[in-house]
């Protein structure tokens, strides 16, 4: 009873946003990756996520499967991607073993590009290894980021909508 209590008392009351994680800061070039998707067949590039048809906005966000907060925080982002299809959510699952990848981005639900972190290259490059998540991205069209989620309250997903309008990122509802 008294972890839950510790617990409750502990959780952000608001979505705490970062100015910088890793090489990532706000307002400066989000750092390239390269990796395949969950799949393997397919090769996922930041530039390349950049330039398909519609793309406004990324939201990059950094989870593996055995990540309680990440499971809470992707149907949120989600929510946000549904909502705004110029948002393209992007999960980058930083564990080795491709088949938990497979099985936690089933168990999201979630549509659209998925990459497998399985060496943390990217993860490094952001700031968002294993110890350090969930930690998520919005990077705008040309490869700027505008804003770095750390923990994720009731507020998250005004928070991120207030974050895209702030940047000018062309939404339609």
């Amino acid at each position: 009873m008294l972890l839950v209590a510790l617990l409750l008392i502990s959780a952000p009351a608001k979505t705490v946003k970062m100015a910088e994680s890793g090489a990532a800061r706000v307002g400066g070039m989000a750092p390239a990756f390269a990796g395949w998707d969950l799949t393997g067949q397919r090769m996922l590039t930041l530039a390349g996520l950049l330039r398909a048809p519609g793309v406004a906005a990324l939201l990059v966000s950094f989870a593996r499967s055995d990540c309680r907060p990440c499971a809470d925080a992707l149907p949120r982002l989600w929510s946000v991607a549904q909502r705004h299809r110029e948002v393209q959510l992007l999960l980058v699952d930083v564990e080795a073993d491709r088949e938990k990848a497979q099985q936690f981005a089933g168990s999201m639900k979630l549509e659209g590009p998925a990459l497998l972190d399985k060496f943390e290259q990217a993860a490094k490059a952001y700031g968002a290894e294993q110890k350090e998540m969930p930690r998520t991205f919005l990077i705008d069209g040309n490869g700027r980021v505008r804003a770095i989620y750390g923990l994720d309250a009731d507020d998250f997903e005004k928070v991120v909508e207030e974050d895209l309008e702030a940047a000018r990122i062309p939404l339609r509802q």
